[in-house]
């Protein structure tokens, strides 16, 4: 069950959720990342009940870390691990942890991880390479339930016209200035209380929920007319 990923992808992956969890630890059950291998892709969730995000990583996705690719590699084979899939809910400080641990300046961000999970005891190694020291973390996360964010995420997954809607600045923001922008940024409006659909290249998709909402206008003169 070990999955060979770049620091880069490892540490961005958990960065791009990390900013979407529950604040307060008062919700331990939000208060948390979930990372989970499918077999064949990596992904980490988050959600602080007005915004969820979902962040991907598939093992021939090309790194954007910089140029220096020779890194090396781990004796990992095949690069994305075995296909038996694991998940593990780590709590937000111990993600939080992790990124500060491994994070590289970016023409290092190539640099390989070792990951692996066996019933929620997630293990990250980073070998003695190009000059820098081993490095390993131990987290014990839990196997605790967490929330369908995928099927939350489909309940919303409809196209309808919306007027107006305002958003708490600091919500949307962070799509902005958290996520690694990898692609074009996608809105999908689902209606006037529904959530709002945000999609970020290729592996980043979340929704944020309105502060309010106001009725299209063609709708309000209907009304009007209504009356």
């Amino acid at each position: 069950m070990v999955i060979q990923i770049s620091t880069f992808d490892f540490t961005g992956l958990l960065t791009d959720t990390i900013p979407f969890s529950y604040p307060e630890d008062d919700l331990p059950t939000l208060h948390c990342v979930r990372l989970e291998w499918d077999g064949k892709m990596l992904h980490a969730l988050s959600t602080d009940l007005n915004r969820i995000a979902i962040s991907s990583w598939h093992p021939h996705d090309d790194t954007e870390a910089g140029d220096d690719r020779d890194q090396g590699r781990l004796p990992v084979d095949p690069w994305g691990g075995k296909d038996r899939p694991w998940a593990v809910v780590l709590p937000r400080p111990d993600a939080e942890k992790l990124v500060q641990v491994f994070k590289l300046p970016t023409k290092r961000g190539l640099t390989p991880l070792a990951v692996e999970c066996d019933h929620g005891h997630l293990k990250v190694v980073r070998p003695r390479i190009g000059g820098m020291l081993a490095l390993r973390a131990d987290v014990e996360g839990s196997l605790e339930e967490f929330p369908d964010l995928r099927r939350q995420l489909s309940e919303h997954d409809r196209v309808e016209a919306v007027g107006e809607i305002s958003y708490a600045g600091a919500n949307l923001a962070d799509f902005c200035s958290a996520v690694r922008q990898r692609g074009p940024l996608e809105l999908g409006f689902s209606g006037r209380t529904g959530m709002t659909r945000i999609a970020i290249g290729e592996r980043f998709v979340g929704a944020v929920r309105p502060a309010s909402v106001r009725t299209p206008m063609a709708s309000r003169s209907d009304a009007g007319a209504a009356f």
